[in-house]
């Protein structure tokens, strides 16, 4: 349990930075961006948690339940980082000319 909470969150800190510098390039400051984010990677997990448990419940096998877990998560993890942990600040931009 140790291991996989470590692992989840060393994948968190990564996927912050990666989404907040390259994805989305998000000029503004880090702590509200971590903490909006951290609560879409729980939305995220929760959506997540809530297809493979249907599925399974449903007869699917748990192996393809957990594979198709993967694309509502993904899609909750996305729309919610583009449109929630990383909406303001906008994108990093090189001026017009004439503006510097």
């Amino acid at each position: 349990m140790l291991a996989n909470a470590a692992g989840y969150s060393a994948g968190i800190v990564m996927s912050f930075f990666a989404n907040k510098i390259l994805t989305f390039a998000h000029r503004s400051g880090y702590l509200r961006a971590a903490g909006r984010f951290v609560l879409v990677q729980m939305a995220a997990y929760a959506v997540n948690l809530l297809t493979v448990l249907a599925l399974v419940h449903a007869g699917v096998n748990s192996y393809l339940s957990q594979a198709l877990g993967i694309i509502p998560y993904s899609l909750c993890g996305f729309v919610g980082a583009k449109f929630f942990a990383f909406a303001s600040g906008g994108p990093l931009r090189e001026s017009p000319p004439g503006e510097r």
